[in-house]
């Protein structure tokens, strides 16, 4: 019974979620035009918002709770998806060359211990 009764909170709780995320969106959108703020502008600062704000509030919780390492383990693991997910994306659409960005790494480092040097 108790696994029942968590689904349907489960399932109320993304309910919620996706009426919320969409009054967020209107609600931005009609701020935007109201200030008159280009669209490419209000849909990126929507989505920072969108994607900040459930980090902010585990953060906050988890400090309110004690709990530090689950506000540092977020942090970390949000930074790590992120880096990944975009790094991901630009190689789909355009191969990156680790080899030679490595290379221009290694000549970047001799030549800063070469200025060190003299």
């Amino acid at each position: 019974m108790a696994l029942v009764g968590e689904l349907f909170l489960l399932a109320v709780g993304i309910i919620l979620l996706i009426k919320g995320s969409d009054l967020f969106v209107d609600a931005g959108s009609a701020i935007g035009k109201v200030l008159k703020i280009s669209e490419i502008l209000l849909g990126i600062t929507i989505v920072a918002l969108g994607t900040s704000l459930p980090e902010f509030v585990v953060a906050i919780t988890s400090a309110q709770g004690n709990s530090n390492e689950i506000a540092l383990g977020n942090i970390l693991g949000t930074n790590i998806f992120n880096t990944c997910v975009i790094l991901s994306i630009i190689a789909l659409i355009r191969p990156v060359k680790f080899k030679a960005l490595l290379a221009v790494c290694v000549d970047n480092k001799k030549d800063i211990n070469k200025s060190k040097s003299h």
